[in-house]
């Protein structure tokens, strides 16, 4: 019989105000430019576009890369100007194919 998991007690990654650490301080500039990494080419990746998003309220400044990987997986990065420190991730645990601007119930309903 298998142990029922732990609950989850992350820290709500956009509470700047409840965060222990003040990740709103970010100091590390990338090292290649938005438009570069747009460019970047190698075998396994079939096509990649780069775009500078600007900042707004409910996020800063980033660079948003989307590409495809030999021979069908599609990925979608957001690096910001300027780093943090910090990684957050999304994704698979059992919903792997959602677009990050899905609507939570709409994929998971067909789940249910």
């Amino acid at each position: 019989m298998l142990a029922a998991p732990a609950a989850a007690h992350a820290q709500a990654f956009s509470d700047v105000t409840r965060a222990v650490v003040d990740y709103s301080k970010a100091n590390t500039e990338p090292r290649k430019t938005c438009e570069a990494i747009g460019r970047f080419s190698s075998k396994n990746i079939a096509q990649i576009a780069s775009t500078m998003v600007p900042g707004d309220p409910a996020a800063p400044e980033h660079c948003r890369v989307t590409g495809l990987l030999s021979p069908e997986i599609a990925f979608e990065v957001s690096l910001p100007s300027k780093w943090n420190g910090r990684f957050y991730m999304i994704g698979n645990g059992g919903y792997a194919g959602e677009a990050i601007d899905d609507h939570p119930s709409t994929s998971r309903r067909a789940l249910n």
